[in-house]
């Protein structure tokens, strides 16, 4: 069996094997299985179990690699036959097992899979037996069951689902096990959104669940950062598609305008594609969907896109429309619209900035030929150190073809 196919995650949950076996001690039925070992008790073939289990934790903790001993194999098979459904009792004589009894392990495994599903050792054990024969409906049924009976190790094992999404059909796989929002789906959102290499599959994953049976339409804050994280890495059409998804659908408007929110109605759903707003301490963009105006406001030396989306443009001209009031007048360009591939090494011809004034204004833009297909639109601010600050508000910017080029227009995606 290749390296490649021993999934690091199940290393790292390897870890965990410890706290699993420790949890064969913990039962409901003796608080202190060696005392009631020791005495006889009604309870002594189980306490011994436990204390089998204790034992063979501690020495699993120097040496993953040891098996129960014989004294540890003979408590927990004097347990199995005074009681055969002591899930404990079964759960040592199957890390008895040596691994080339596979079959005969994994029987063991089913077995004591359906007497409980808390026993950590059985899930972890089902866990690396599904991860290492590609078993990715069973990979993730196991781990979600160990995210719901081990809050010690929730964390570990929310973060190697988050890995393990970037698995090939992992959405798949992962859909009826997040459809139901189980408790902890947050915290699982909150996890993969930070991995690069799982963000695709976590896009379609999303998808999935945004449609029937799940139906989970409404617009999160993971949701967001899913959004962006994949226009960071370029994947631009796997983004459209997930705002598609989340946003609703329709044919673009009869003027062709391209740009979502174009008169600042609501707040930005999904950027990029919708509006992405600065917030920094020189720079920062704001909507009132109230009054349906997108507030610029920057002080002397602020230098960087106000506002931005993502846009698909083919080669062509053309129309940018705004309208803009200040509180005083413009600095000479201070405000500017700026059409900028986003594709990271494609090479392009560099689009003319337009400097913004108020009033409500119309420009042509040239889109020229050449690979770039996704750009940036930006309302951009440059001031001078020693300028002042400015206060400007837009009620409106649409970006649509010229006259003449509406045979450029693509199906548009806005919001219903």
């Amino acid at each position: 069996m290749s390296i490649f196919r021993i999934s690091y995650w199940v290393i790292a949950l390897a870890l965990a094997l410890f706290v699993g076996l420790t949890s064969f001690s913990i039962t409901n039925r003796s608080s202190s299985p060696g005392a009631a070992y020791a005495l006889g008790l009604p309870s002594a073939a189980a306490a011994g179990t436990n204390v089998a289990a204790a034992s063979f934790a501690r020495r699993q903790s120097e040496n993953p690699k040891v098996r129960p001993n014989r004294t540890e194999r003979r408590l927990a098979l004097r347990a199995f036959q005074v009681e055969p459904l002591y899930p404990v009792a079964l759960s040592l004589l199957i890390a008895a097992q040596p691994e080339t009894e596979g079959r005969r392990r994994q029987s063991l495994l089913d077995l004591a899979s359906k007497l409980s599903r808390r026993n950590s050792y059985v899930s972890i054990e089902q866990l690396k037996s599904a991860a290492l024969s590609d078993d990715n409906p069973g990979f993730f049924l196991w781990l979600s069951r160990l995210v719901l009976t081990d809050n010690d190790l929730r964390p570990t094992y929310i973060r190697a689902m988050a890995d393990g999404t970037a698995r090939p059909g992992a959405a798949k796989a992962l859909a009826p096990v997040l459809g139901p929002k189980p408790a902890w789906a947050e915290d699982y959102w909150e996890a993969v959104v930070q991995r690069r290499s799982s963000l695709v599959n976590a896009a379609e994953l999303r998808i999935t669940l945004a449609n029937a049976p799940w139906n989970q339409t409404k617009v999160t804050r993971t949701d967001r950062t899913l959004s962006v994280g994949l226009a960071t890495i370029g994947e631009f059409e796997t983004a459209r598609r997930l705002s598609a998804e989340l946003t609703g659908r329709s044919r673009a408007a009869k003027t062709g305008n391209l740009v979502q929110n174009s008169d600042f109605s609501r707040t930005p759903l999904l950027p990029p594609f919708d509006w992405q707003l600065a917030t920094t301490g020189s720079l920062g963009g704001s909507i009132d969907p109230g009054a349906k105006i997108l507030s610029v406001s920057a002080i002397g030396g602020a230098r960087g896109s106000a506002a931005r989306q993502l846009v698909r443009l083919l080669p062509g001209s053309y129309r940018l429309d705004w309208s803009l009031v200040s509180d005083m007048p413009l600095p000479a360009e201070a405000l500017s619209a700026r059409i900028e591939c986003a594709e990271v090494g494609v090479k392009s011809i560099p689009i003319e900035a337009i400097p913004m004034v108020a009033g409500k204004q119309t420009r042509t833009v040239e889109i020229p030929d050449g690979a770039c297909s996704w750009y940036w639109l930006s309302l951009f601010v440059t001031l001078a150190d020693d300028a002042q600050g400015i206060d400007a508000y837009f009620r409106a910017v649409s970006l649509a073809p010229a006259k003449g080029d509406g045979d450029i227009v693509e199906d548009a995606r806005t919001p219903s």
